[in-house]
């Protein structure tokens, strides 16, 4: 039976609709959005430098940092699909990954590391002129810690336990604050020491030793292995010399990382490119932020407690990250 050309082509373009609803698009794009903090803030700063890194590096796709409520906020985000990739600190992502404390509604194991960003140094401080030059001589004095609700409140008061004090009986007074607050308590003569792990330089704290003359106080060395003993996500570390105007020494301390996490059903693939990406371009980094240049095949692992995403895995096998295999096996059974 013979057709005629309009039937022809009328089944030619069912054909061609057909063809079109089932295929590929052309150019489908990847979505990769960054939690960070709220707008202003540095974390904000770091996550739209990352976004515009791999906006210009990898066409097929599209990044963005997202402004948040913060650290706590962006791990609820990820376990709502919104972000996939997220700043955070050591000891929330270790919290969020076992779906305890905060996140003890969130699916657990669903929240892996990516990257260790950066360092957060503890910092005690003191005016010039105090008698305050040891750890130990903190006692009966007033002294700042974080904020209620605040990682660094949990912070201070770690260490304060660590160190052998009550904080309810042990201090003249002990108040929670902001490190900006405790500068400024500082330097109206409100209290006598403030306690604030932080990633260096804290802008505070550049703003107070330019009006007035302070002393770091060194964290004993019989101190840190405590610590580090309460969990993983502890390690030694230095506050370098000349961080601050006067501060002409190192002062013994230890660390914790900020860090970058990332959901689990990121793809691999895309996983690996964004972190070979960002290792390749730590000069780029750096210009978006100073803390940003810290990051090196030394010290991306430093501070992780999970487990890390496969995508990642393969990149720092491939750059022959040091530890790389020890962390893999040490992680494995989590």
């Amino acid at each position: 039976m013979s057709m005629n050309r309009n039937a022809i082509a009328a089944l030619a373009g069912a054909a061609a609709l057909a063809a079109s609803l089932t295929a590929p698009p052309l150019s489908a794009k990847e979505y990769v959005s960054i939690g960070t903090g709220p707008a202003g803030i540095t974390i904000y700063q770091w996550g739209a430098g990352m976004a515009d890194l791999i906006k210009r590096n990898m066409p097929d796709v599209e990044a963005s940092a997202e402004a948040t409520k913060g650290l706590v906020h962006n791990h609820f985000l990820m376990e709502r699909g919104d972000v996939e990739v997220a700043v955070s600190v050591s000891d929330m992502s270790l919290e969020a990954y076992r779906a305890a404390g905060k996140f003890e509604k969130i699916k657990p194991k669903n929240i892996l590391s990516l990257m260790s960003i950066c360092p957060s140094i503890m910092h005690i401080f003191t005016s010039a002129d105090s008698d305050i030059r040891t750890v130990h001589d903190l006692k009966g004095k007033r002294v700042a810690i974080g904020q209620p609700g605040g990682v660094n409140m949990i912070e201070g008061e770690r260490l304060l336990k660590v160190l052998g004090f009550s904080v309810e009986d042990d201090f003249a007074k002990l108040y929670r604050a902001t490190v900006g607050q405790q500068t400024d308590l500082l330097a109206n003569g409100q209290i006598d020491a403030g306690i604030w792990l932080g990633i260096q330089p804290l802008p505070p704290i550049i703003k107070l030793v330019a009006q007035r003359d302070i002393r770091f106080i060194p964290l004993p060395e019989s101190v840190r292995p405590e610590l580090m003993k309460i969990s993983p996500i502890y390690y030694d570390l230095a506050l370098p010399a000349n961080t601050y105007e006067g501060q002409t020494e190192d002062i013994p301390s230890y660390a914790a990382s900020a860090l970058l996490v990332v959901r689990a059903d990121v793809p691999e693939d895309l996983v690996y490119d964004i972190t070979r990406l960002f290792m390749g371009n730590v000069d780029y980094l750096k210009s978006v932020h100073p803390a940003l240049g810290n990051l090196s095949k030394e010290t991306v692992l430093n501070g992780l407690a999970t487990p890390l995403h496969p995508g990642a895995v393969r990149a720092y096998r491939e750059l022959g990250v040091p530890g790389i295999e020890d962390y893999v096996k040490k992680t494995a059974g989590m």
